[in-house]
């Protein structure tokens, strides 16, 4: 029976946002949040681990699917015929371009594109902000689409979602290129099938997606052999490198 974790507060360094600000002389220091209704705080925990409730709802049926055998075939990946990564994610403003700048170290080219992009446009100002705290410029970002890009055999593609893979699959430019296809939340150190759509979410949720997408781009470099690439400005960890060959092995 597949098991899943709770809405709990984030205990990983990498989804926990610091209080930066100092203590004030005479104010109480206990956390705010525990005087907060119950509700409150729910409502605190789905916006920083899924960024609202849609996602949730889709997050756990699709975690579920999983579990029980859906999306194994996304990780059935020729690995030495991977040339280059073409991340992909909806507008190509929030996802894919904070994917492709944090993994530009790979031996080969990088780059990003959107199933339905605005044409001509930039990565979106939040996530601009936010990569900016990780260590990752995305102020020289520009939209591209899927359609613009020659796809070959060599194109290892990176959907961020479950339908951009299944969409993907049905673009015949895609499918008659010979191109592989996986979901980048597949390759981090805690499989996840869907990593939701930060636009017009919070802060909190941004540095969630964003460490989630650095977690699948060490977890892609690692299978291509470039797992030394500092991720976000952050040299990968022992322990992470381990979960990722422990990984490798099993998909063996």
């Amino acid at each position: 029976m597949a098991s899943f974790e709770g809405l709990a507060p984030f205990q990983d360094a990498q989804f926990v946002t610091a209080n930066t600000n100092p203590p004030v002389p005479g104010r109480r220091s206990a956390d705010a949040s525990a005087h907060l209704p119950l509700w409150k705080k729910w409502s605190q925990q789905i916006a920083q681990r899924h960024g609202r409730k849609r996602a949730m709802a889709a997050y756990y049926p699709y975690l579920l699917a999983y579990r029980i055998g859906f999306w194994r075939k996304f990780e059935r990946i020729d690995w030495p015929r991977v040339k280059r990564l073409v991340f992909v994610c909806m507008g190509n403003i929030c996802r894919s371009p904070y994917a492709e700048a944090v993994a530009a170290g790979f031996r080969g080219p990088v780059i990003s594109a959107g199933l339905r992009p605005m044409s001509g446009g930039s990565a979106n100002p939040d996530a601009i902000r936010n990569a900016k705290r990780r260590g990752v410029d995305l102020t020289g970002h520009s939209v591209r689409s899927i359609d613009d890009l020659d796809i070959g055999p060599e194109d290892l593609i990176i959907g961020m979602e479950p339908w951009q893979a299944r969409r993907l699959k049905h673009i015949g430019r895609v499918r008659n290129s010979q191109a592989q296809i996986t979901l980048l939340g597949l390759w981090g150190g805690r499989p996840e099938p869907y990593i939701a759509d930060p636009y017009g979410c919070g802060d909190s949720y941004f540095q969630t997606c964003y460490a989630r997408i650095d977690a699948g781009v060490a977890g892609i470099l690692e299978q291509v052999g470039d797992g030394s690439v500092p991720i976000g400005g952050v040299p990968e960890s022992r322990s992470n490198r381990k979960v990722l060959r422990a990984k490798r092995s099993r998909r063996r």
